[in-house]
Parts: C-alpha cells; structure tokens; sequence
C-alpha cells in the first residue's frame, strides 16, 4: 500500500523531484515473482497493491505504477481514498493444491527399554519400566497398569515411589483395600470406564498419558495439549 510513487531525490531552489523509474520498480517484483520457479518451496506468488491517496492531491503516476506492480505480480490492485475503509476481501488469494511429500520416517520399539547404561532391555508391556526394573518394584511386567486403578506403573512409580499402594508377602503389585482409588478420589471429574474389572481413563490427546495420569503428575494445563511445556 502506498500514497505515492517512490521518491529518490528531491531539490530545492528550484524544486526537483526525482522519482525511481518505473522499470526499476516493476524489475524489483518480476524478480520476486521469479522465486516462484523454486517450486520445491514455492506454490505461488501475489503481489496484491493500494494506492490509498487524498481526493484532493491525486499522483496518477502512483496509481498507474501500483497497478501495474499487480499485474506483474499477478495480484490485484484497487484504489481508495484516505479515510476509507480498506477491503482486504479483494485480495484473497486463490486457492491451490499443495502436494506434500513424506521426508521423514521415524520408527520405534515400544517393548524395548534404553538403561542407564545405554544396554537396550526388554519392556514387555510398553510402560517405559523396564522389565528387569518392574521385578524389583514388584510392579508386574506384563501389565501396564498392575493394580488396574487406571493410571500406569510408571506414573504411580514417578509421583508416589511405589508402582500400587498394596503388595502381597512377595512384594508383587495387588488390587485390594489399600490400592489408591483415582476413580473416586483425585480423578473423580474425569470420565472412566471399568473394562476388564480394571479402571480406564479417557485421554484427551495422545501423547500417552491419560487424563488421570496427568492429574498425578500435576500437569493440568497438559488436558487437551499434548505439549503443556511448549517444548
């Protein structure tokens, strides 16, 4: 948008106005218009113009020079008075199909487990403990959720220190009177189902963690974002 064509100079006594050429100008946006050839990342381009100028000082030069900027910039291009509302409806570019193509594929191993010292181990039911690990917690290896209250050892582990709240003689992970009860407690305004005589959680993104879980780890503002941290 401009009130006037560009001005390189001007002189005084006796006044002198140099403006930049025209073929100047016009040169500047074919060469704009030319990254369009890099159609690897360039759909298209437009270059839409107003020339916005007083009713009682018009510069035809300007009005000329901006609309062809818009021809050559395969645009649109309109005049308006100052004062005037702008209506940027008139330039909305056309629509287009964007072919995307796939760069990168990224494969992992969900039963699998990276130790501390760099030795991949085995995790049988893809809890993020590894298998090694859940025998010495007493949590179980095939289950993710071993005491079936809806959130997983691993969450349990990381906020209280123990996968489940109850053990039996052999230090193994049991439901029973002392399991912590999320369903009726902490995560009670969080919709759940009983699938199996196991407590599940709904789960509003999929980052991997339910709702619930979210809860337990304090991570409130991770509900409906699966990226709370913004990292």
């Amino acid at each position: 948008m401009s009130d006037g064509a560009p001005i390189v100079n001007v002189q005084l006594n006796p006044l002198v106005v140099t403006r930049q050429p025209s073929n100047e100008v016009l040169g500047t946006v074919a060469g704009i218009m030319g990254l369009a050839a890099n159609t690897r990342f360039v759909d298209g381009i437009n270059m839409f113009t107003i020339y916005y100028y007083q009713p009682i000082n018009p510069d035809p030069c300007a009005a000329k020079l901006l609309s062809d900027m818009a021809i050559v910039g395969n645009g649109v291009s309109y005049n308006v008075t100052s004062g005037s509302n702008i209506d940027y409806r008139r330039f909305t570019p056309p629509s287009r199909l964007i072919k995307f193509s796939l760069a990168d594929v990224f494969v992992t191993n969900a039963s699998a487990f990276v130790g501390t010292d760099g030795n991949s181990e085995a995790d049988t039911d893809m809890d993020g403990i590894a298998d090694s690990q859940e025998a010495v917690i007493g949590s179980n290896p095939l289950k993710a959720d071993s005491d079936g209250n809806g959130v997983a050892d691993l969450v349990e582990f990381a906020a209280n220190g123990t996968p489940c709240g109850q053990k039996n003689a052999s230090g193994k992970c049991v439901r029973g009177g002392s399991t912590v009860d999320y369903r009726n407690g902490l995560c009670s305004s969080v919709p759940n189902n009983s699938v199996g005589g196991a407590t599940v959680f709904s789960s509003s993104d999929p980052n991997g963690l339910n709702d619930c879980e979210k809860w337990v780890l304090n991570d409130q503002a991770g509900i409906n974002n699966p990226d709370s941290n913004s990292t």
